[in-house]
């Protein structure tokens, strides 16, 4: 079992590294990108979600992928260098990997309505990756030592107080920018580019949120009331889905094409309902940066 665990983590990591690769050179020779099953690849991949934080998301999967073959393999062909040190750091970019992957595909999902069959392959190799990482715990083939998430608990706390540090800030700019729109509702794309960075950090800041706050609970000094914090994260996720894929994008696209081509803007209704939100996730932050320091 321990066997093809190893085998299935390499091929599955090398799989995920050439649907990354095909992407990445198809884009490159600009190319269309044929999608199997009657999808949208070649939108999707193309599209303004197609970056993260600036950097194109098939790049940041090629080094996944690659960091996770090369490890997987040394696991299998030198079992004496499977130490829980190195466990722990591939299952932390394993999960992490596997939020993300959750990510693109609700973007997909909910906001382009469109479908890229090889993106989807990806998420599927991401998410499998994810779950034989938990077998391969569960089983014994390698432990994490409660000892480690002790040891690494000072990074926990400075990872949990950057997550809420970041998706405070971003939020509070973010509603500065929206309070200003409902005032004049006028945007340039200058200023749709940094809503569209804001909501990616806050994405960012809310993946760090979940990893460190798991890494504190299975610390032998873990934090309590762990279902408020998972509840707190659950608002957060949910009110980062409803402003940011749903209600943000679309009226920023409606308010460029107001800009450029003398099309009517979102109405006030909507304006003011992203600003709610926003100062909602403000408030949410800000209780989460306040419960960071005190730990």
């Amino acid at each position: 079992m321990e066997t093809f665990l190893n085998l299935f983590l390499i091929a599955a990591a090398l799989g995920g590294f050439a649907l990354a690769f095909f992407i990445f050179i198809s884009k490159r020779k600009a190319k269309p990108i044929a999608c199997p099953m009657d999808g949208h690849c070649d939108d999707v991949v193309r599209s303004e979600f197609s970056k993260f934080l600036g950097v194109p998301v098939e790049i940041l999967g090629m080094l996944y992928y690659a960091a996770a073959a090369a490890a997987y393999s040394v696991f299998y062909f030198y079992s004496d260098l499977t130490v829980p040190l190195a466990v722990f750091g591939m299952f932390g970019l394993a999960s992490f990997s596997f939020l993300f992957s959750l990510y693109l595909t609700f973007i997909q999902a909910f906001n382009l309505k469109q479908w890229c069959v090889w993106c989807l392959a990806s998420a599927g190799l991401s998410s499998f990756i994810f779950l034989a990482n938990i077998f391969y715990v569960k089983l014994g083939f390698a432990a994490i030592p409660a000892e480690i998430f002790e040891e690494f608990y000072d990074i926990l706390v400075a990872g949990h107080l950057l997550s809420a540090g970041l998706g405070f800030g971003a939020s509070v700019i973010g509603a500065v920018m929206l309070l200003k729109f409902v005032k004049d509702f006028k945007m340039s794309s200058f200023e749709a580019d940094i809503l569209r960075t804001l909501a990616q950090v806050i994405w960012f800041a809310i993946f760090i949120l979940i990893l460190s706050g798991f890494g504190l609970y299975f610390s032998d000094k873990g934090i309590s009331n762990i279902l408020y914090k998972s509840a707190i994260a659950a608002v957060l996720v949910l009110i980062s889905a409803v402003l940011n894929l749903a209600i943000l994008p679309k009226m920023v696209k409606k308010t460029l094409l107001f800009v450029n081509n003398g099309e009517n803007p979102v109405s006030s209704a909507v304006a003011k309902t992203s600003l709610a939100f926003n100062f909602l996730a403000v408030f949410i932050w800000l209780c989460v940066l306040i419960f960071s320091v005190k730990i």
